[in-house]
């Protein structure tokens, strides 16, 4: 059973909220308004706001019943508006913040939801605040979240202009409506892996397991940038910050449409708060109409939210002008079958692996600028893979944490004119490593992202023929049978398949 938490300590919360209901509230109203025959709903739909955009794309009804069958790609953005805040509320402080300075506008919650109709699937591509992108009119290029503060129309062709998404429909919520979209639904049940806190956001976790999280302590829980989890009598700051954060969010999405539509769809008071809260707090595109929310809902009563399909632009990190950022990794072989997906929802062809071609000529280690990444989990792997490679010539220019911790190889990327870099730092590895050729990796030749196969740094080069050693192995003896590798324990994100 669950526990319910009381409301969190009051924090100064200056930075923007992490916003994620809007994919909620979309699908589980307009699943309502048909489900539940409850016809007043669409005059209250009716009143959401709206805002007049020029760049989305709206698909045209393909069959004689006026469904839409073709898939659509929903923008959900989490702005961090205090437009809406009542100053003389008792929550007030907490969400204006202490500073003068919190106006207008911005966003670190962006989203694209793709929503396929006919076959009742859904998925969902986070964009991480930092993501290095050209924006769109300017000719610069800056952090993905500033495009929200030039508008609406700016972020989508931002988004269209680098990753070539198609953008149908635009959904918009404001802080203040997190928390009561949360307690509209009574509540959202969380698993965590260990007790866990944050003092920026007021977050304090004292069990390990299933918690049912109120609105206060669910927006503590999905902003949260500094979390800490209790390790064996340690408290451990989360390395990877805004990643597992987007990990975390994403998991809170699933576990709160879940708990929206077992409660929703049993009660009409339910639906009402709903759409009460997202009259005040929730913005669509003019061209989304009630009609086309009852429409998909009708198409979407068959969805299971457990088989949302979450990804994460894949990214590099590296340091341009004394700002850390996220370098996007369009040419990988994961990007490509995620922006397939986005784009047409085509599975793009297996490519050749990374390494294949033949070993080239090796150059100097002295002359190879490297970038350590942590991939594997391991505390402290990137500081004594980094000493050790500097050991041995190479200059060392950066290390930090990888977009992920589940790396179970070893990987070397390197810019199209690097190769050879890459092939002299694998032949330095006792273990290898996998290549794969990226665009950009800033001020590194090669960026190499250890995986749970790492075993260290030789002193010598693997030479670079070695002939394979003799088979010797007797043919009547049976293969041992293969153990499915455990997922390594990560304290600070719930397992995806994690339930209450």
């Amino acid at each position: 059973m669950a526990a319910i938490l009381p409301k969190p300590r009051r924090v100064r919360r200056t930075w923007p909220q992490r916003l994620l209901i809007g994919f909620n509230l979309f699908v589980i109203t307009a699943c309502l308004v048909t489900a539940g025959g409850l016809y007043y709903a669409f005059d209250k739909l009716g009143d959401l706001p709206r805002i007049n955009l020029s760049h989305v794309i709206t698909p045209e009804p393909d069959t004689d019943d006026g469904a839409l069958s073709a898939a659509q790609n929903f923008l959900l953005v989490g702005s961090d508006s205090r437009a809406n805040v009542d100053p003389s509320s008792p929550d007030a402080p907490g969400m204006l913040g202490e500073g003068e300075d919190v106006t207008g506008q911005r966003s670190d919650t962006i989203m694209i939801l793709r929503i396929e109709p006919s076959s009742n699937e859904a998925a969902l591509l986070s964009l991480p605040r930092d993501l290095w992108v050209t924006i769109s009119g300017t000719g610069r290029k800056s952090r993905i979240n500033s495009a929200f503060s030039q508008g609406a129309d700016v972020l989508i062709e931002t988004i269209e202009e680098n990753f070539e998404i198609p953008i149908h429909h635009y959904v918009e919520v404001d802080f203040i409506g997190f928390q009561k979209l949360v307690d509209a639904i009574g509540g959202v049940d969380v698993y965590f892996p260990a007790p866990a806190r944050d003092g920026n956001t007021g977050l304090n976790i004292t069990v390990e397991g299933c918690v049912t999280l109120n609105g206060e302590y669910g927006l503590a829980y999905v902003r949260s940038r500094h979390y800490e989890a209790l390790v064996d009598g340690r408290w451990r700051d989360d390395p990877r910050s805004d990643l597992s954060r987007i990990d975390r969010q994403q998991y809170f999405i699933r576990r709160s449409l879940e708990r929206a539509i077992d409660r929703g769809i049993r009660s009409p008071s339910v639906l009402n708060r709903l759409l009460d809260v997202a009259t005040e707090s929730v913005t669509l595109d003019s061209e989304l109409t009630v009609r086309d929310m009852a429409r998909l809902g009708n198409q979407l009563r068959r969805f299971d939210p457990a088989s949302l399909q979450t990804f994460t632009m894949p990214n590099i990190g590296t340091t341009i002008g004394q700002a850390s950022v996220l370098l996007p990794q369009l040419d990988t072989p994961e990007a490509q079958a995620i922006l397939s997906l986005f784009r047409t929802g085509a599975t793009p062809e297996e490519p050749a692996p990374g390494g294949s071609e033949g070993p080239v000529e090796r150059v100097d280690p002295s002359t190879v600028a490297v970038r350590v990444l942590n991939g594997s989990g391991r505390a402290g792997l990137a500081v004594d893979a980094a000493e050790a490679l500097s050991g041995v010539g190479f200059e060392v220019v950066g290390r930090d944490n990888a977009e992920r911790f589940d790396y179970q190889r070893t990987l070397i990327r390197y810019e199209p004119d690097q190769r050879a870099a890459a092939e002299t730092l694998a032949a330095y590895l006792a273990g290898g490593a996998d290549l794969e050729e990226t665009p950009s990796l800033g001020s590194a030749d090669v960026a190499l992202v250890l995986g749970t196969d790492f075993t260290g740094v030789q002193d010598e080069p693997t030479p670079t023929t070695t002939a394979p050693p003799p088979d010797t192995t007797p043919d009547t003896v049976p293969e041992a049978p293969v153990e499915p590798e455990e997922e390594p324990f990560n304290p600070f994100v719930p397992p995806a398949d994690a339930t209450c």
